[in-house]
């Protein structure tokens, strides 16, 4: 798989991974609102007293987990820049900072660069063949192992 392949992979599961956690800190304070309101009228009989301060440190674990993964985000952002950066044709650095930092589709990133698609994807096949050309370099193995470690960091989120 190319880096830029691993790069699209991780970003996204990223992503999902955050959306997951937003959905599940909805539920959670949705559970506390309850349980709270619940003890207030005295529905509740058994001394469930406990559950909301539980409730709130699992919220607050989601939340800090969300800003690892933003920080991540931003980290392989960063990284992916530089790598891009590396290239020495200006029209591949255009395509590639439109699909992997900005995260078109190759029609949007046609779109945004005024180009037809097919040229798109014909830059973009060249610019990603370029980017593993760079294999060697400082930049392409940190990002690299950046990936493999948040891919890691990801798979103990689940």
């Amino acid at each position: 798989m190319n880096i830029g392949d691993k790069y699209i992979g991780v970003v996204q599961n990223i992503r999902l991974t955050a959306n997951r956690l937003k959905s599940e800190i909805e539920v959670f304070e949705n559970i506390a609102t309850s349980t709270s309101i619940a003890l207030q009228e005295k529905v509740q009989t058994s001394p469930k007293g406990d559950a909301i301060p539980r409730v709130i440190a699992e919220i607050e674990d989601k939340k800090e987990s969300i800003e690892q993964l933003n920080y991540i985000t931003l980290e392989l952002l960063s990284q992916m820049s530089m790598l891009i950066g590396k290239l020495s044709s200006e029209a591949s650095q255009e395509v590639l900072i439109s699909r992997y930092i900005r995260m078109r589709s190759h029609g949007m990133a046609s779109y945004e660069l005024g180009i037809s698609k097919r040229h798109e994807v014909r830059v973009f096949g060249r610019a990603k063949m370029q980017l593993e050309s760079l294999s060697d370099t400082v930049v392409y193995k940190r990002l690299n192992d950046e990936l493999d470690e948040v891919t890691e960091i990801l798979k103990n989120m689940k």
